[in-house]
């Protein structure tokens, strides 16, 4: 195996055989695309519980909560799980099986820093009556981090029913954990809601999901990977920031102007299409890895006609979807949330118009991160956070959350057009993609 200056191996792609070509499994997708509903379904469940059990303020400061932990996450999918599934995905045999190790120690030790740092911030910014709330967001953050590498393990080596039986353990953990307290205290805050997410995303990580495979081999070392991860955060890290600026900033604008119980209400009406968006992460769950494995075999004309026939998939299936928030409309959503959430039915329609087109734009943009696009992402992401941000600020006051909702829209819209444009405009060849991985690989 080729190694650098100190005689450390280093990590390079491995292009395979052309009778290796990864397929584009649709097995695959389906069985991903069941596992992102069944944790639509268990957030949708989490979701209703602590709105039964507990008041609108507090299901609007877990809403604030947890946004801040997707913003953490945000830095592991851009430090850990992109570069696990590019550089993982173009790996084989040896080499692959050490890049992992190293970059699972990586990780963890990563992931306990920003977990301690979220509880110290949460505890000082809420004070001593706080703790619950701060030690339960800091076990939902490190839970759900472990759980997120051995699920994204699991589908970069095509073991997408062992992900989906993982997180089969962690519903069924985090629903009797949630149940078992409400029933012994007589009612839930977000503090208890959020450790039952953590324990049981933890126990989840360690005995739901299958153990690596691949032969045996030392890791690589923490100073090589770490500037692989380093290397394609450059541009994703700063971009995954801005994005959650863009998706998740909207609320604290509507709970500055319109208060935490506006925030509850908002995130409620989100509910009806959750599916819609984790059909998104699907989607680029199983595109990401198995893309970047095609690009380095040559096939990119394959990976941009996949691509169209998925847009088209997507926009078919979620028009069909969009029946489910119209009767809602009709029917009125307070059949399903208490009286007091009562007329956010137009939220739930603006909802699915977001909806739709940030499932078209995650296409285009998760084909851009296996052609390792991160500088054009991170121009896009930023033109279409500065239009979104500026609508939502002028439109939450005149017309409330359902203003901040289309100036969010507005701004995804942006992104989809400059990221479909950019993909299917003209290049200079997948050698730039290559040497570009290429001259990450021999840095280290």
């Amino acid at each position: 195996m080729p190694g650098d200056a100190r005689g450390q191996p280093a990590i390079r792609p491995a292009v395979p055989a052309a009778g290796q070509r990864v397929a584009w499994w649709r097995g695959g997708l389906a069985v991903t695309a069941i596992d992102e509903a069944l944790l639509g379904v268990l957030s949708l469940a989490l979701a209703l519980v602590l709105i039964q059990g507990g008041s609108k303020a507090e299901y609007g400061v877990f809403a604030l909560v947890s946004s801040v932990i997707l913003l953490f996450r945000g830095a592991q999918g851009s430090l850990v799980l992109t570069p696990l599934a590019t550089v993982g995905g173009r790996l084989r045999g040896r080499e692959r099986v050490g890049f992992v190790r190293g970059l699972a120690r990586f990780q963890v030790g990563f992931g306990v820093v920003v977990a301690l740092a979220l509880t110290g911030g949460l505890w000082v910014f809420v004070g001593d009556g706080g703790w619950g709330l701060a030690a339960g967001s800091g076990l939902a953050l490190i839970g759900n981090w472990l759980r997120e590498f051995r699920r994204g393990l699991a589908v970069m080596e095509g073991r997408v029913g062992g992900a989906l039986l993982g997180d089969g353990v962690f519903a069924l953990l985090a629903v009797a954990m949630t149940l078992a307290a409400w029933t012994l205290l007589g009612g839930l805050s977000a503090g208890h809601v959020l450790a039952a997410i953590g324990i049981a995303a933890g126990g989840a990580a360690f005995v739901g999901f299958p153990r690596p495979g691949g032969p045996v081999a030392p890791a690589t070392s923490p100073r090589q990977v770490a500037r692989v991860s380093i290397a394609q955060a450059r541009w994703t890290l700063p971009g995954s920031t801005i994005g959650w600026v863009q998706q998740s900033g909207y609320i604290y604008a509507v709970g500055l102007v319109l208060g935490p119980a506006a925030v509850g209400e908002m995130v409620a009406a989100r509910l009806f299409v959750v599916p819609l968006l984790l059909l998104a992460v699907a989607w680029s769950r199983m595109l990401l890895p198995q893309a970047a494995a095609l690009l380095a075999d040559g096939g990119e004309a394959v990976l941009l006609a996949r691509c169209g026939r998925a847009l088209r998939m997507a926009l078919l299936g979620s028009g069909l979807y969009l029946v489910i928030p119209a009767a809602a409309l009709v029917f009125g959503v307070g059949r399903l949330l208490p009286a007091d959430y009562a007329g956010c039915e137009m939220q739930v329609l603006a909802w699915g118009g977001f909806a739709v087109i940030n499932l078209t734009r995650s296409l285009a943009s998760t084909a851009l991160m296996a052609r390792l696009e991160f500088r054009a992402l991170f121009a896009m992401t930023v033109a279409s956070a500065a239009i979104s941000l500026a609508l939502v600020v002028a439109l939450v006051g005149p017309l409330g959350a359902t203003g901040a909702i289309a100036g969010m829209t507005a701004g995804e819209l942006l992104l989809a057009v400059l990221a479909w444009r950019v993909l299917l405009g003209p290049r200079e060849g997948q050698a730039r993609s290559a040497l570009r991985v290429e001259a990450q690989s021999t840095a280290c």
